[in-house]
């Protein structure tokens, strides 16, 4: 079976990966790596800051650095691309910017992949489904 990150092409940003390695709320960090090793076969790039600016007008509440760096990243990629997360900000930005097709779960990944991991819900597609179409109502671009 594959791995996501032979199968795929995983870009993230300088700020994702510092995120990763820093230790959360809980006093726990999410990745026990080095950043070296983390950072080894994926693509790191670099946030635009005129596409941060464009993500900021849409107001965001709770929106991260990490997050819009990445956001701002892939916006201005022509290219085709999926995020991949649970941060109902990030969602609700690309949903805005009717880039709601762009967005995969975890589970879904993983099935392509030919993997079957026991993940939390907000990693599966029926939790992304849900979140994403109560958002795509509430801004009303359906």
């Amino acid at each position: 079976m594959e791995e996501p990150c032979s199968r795929y092409n995983i870009i993230t940003v300088d700020t994702c990966i510092e995120e990763a390695l820093r230790l959360n709320r809980h006093g726990k960090c999410l990745i026990e790596s080095t950043r070296e090793d983390l950072r080894a076969g994926i693509t790191v790039l670099h946030a635009d800051d005129a596409a941060k600016y464009t993500l900021l007008q849409h107001n965001i509440p709770d929106l991260d650095v990490g997050e819009l760096d990445l956001l701002a990243c892939a916006t201005l990629d022509k290219d085709a691309w999926l995020h991949c997360g649970p941060d109902r900000a990030a969602i609700l930005v690309l949903v805005k910017l009717r880039f709601y097709d762009r967005l995969i779960s975890l589970e879904e990944l993983c099935r392509v992949s030919g993997k079957a991991p026991s993940l939390s819900e907000q990693y599966t597609a029926k939790w992304l489904s849900r979140e994403k179409t109560q958002m795509m109502l509430d801004e009303d671009v359906l």
